[in-house]
């Protein structure tokens, strides 16, 4: 994704609290902050994600170039929109992505295909809610700076 701008006031003083935690504790509470953003961008994603006619777990038979049937297993997007820790350069940074874990069809859907125009429902879901995001994050960075006695 490209740029991305929000109104960040207070962040200064929540971070001059955080500097008085050790690593570990700061770590930990910008992890559950940054959680908390990241579930905040997946119920949004989960919203605005497009819902096809088919059920969950529905089965397609597909036939293939050589004749071959194939049965496969339908996923819905909003279903399998997931959040997950990802490793990160150095211990002191905090990594979540949210991703789709089923459904590899999404990429289709969000950047179109040959057969099929875009509709991007993850970047307009992000675009849309950039502040909503930091301020959740806001929200439990504070909470766990109390939580901790600073």
């Amino acid at each position: 994704m490209s740029g991305f701008s929000a109104n960040l006031s207070g962040f200064r003083q929540l971070e001059a609290r955080m500097a008085s935690l050790s690593k570990a504790e700061a770590t930990k509470a910008g992890q559950i902050a940054n959680r908390a953003g990241a579930s905040v961008l997946a119920k949004k994603i989960r919203d605005t994600a497009p819902d096809g006619p088919l059920a969950e777990g529905a089965s397609v038979n597909r036939v293939r170039k050589g004749g071959q049937v194939v049965t496969e297993t339908h996923h819905k997007i909003k279903n399998w929109i997931k959040i997950k820790k990802t490793k990160s350069d150095s211990t002191d940074k905090v990594q979540n992505s949210v991703y789709v874990a089923k459904g590899y069809h999404a990429a289709f859907v969000e950047f179109g295909s040959i057969h099929n125009a875009p509709n991007p429902f993850f970047r307009t879901a992000f675009e849309q809610n950039k502040q909503a995001i930091v301020d959740a994050m806001k929200r439990v960075l504070e909470r766990q700076l109390i939580k901790r006695g600073v």
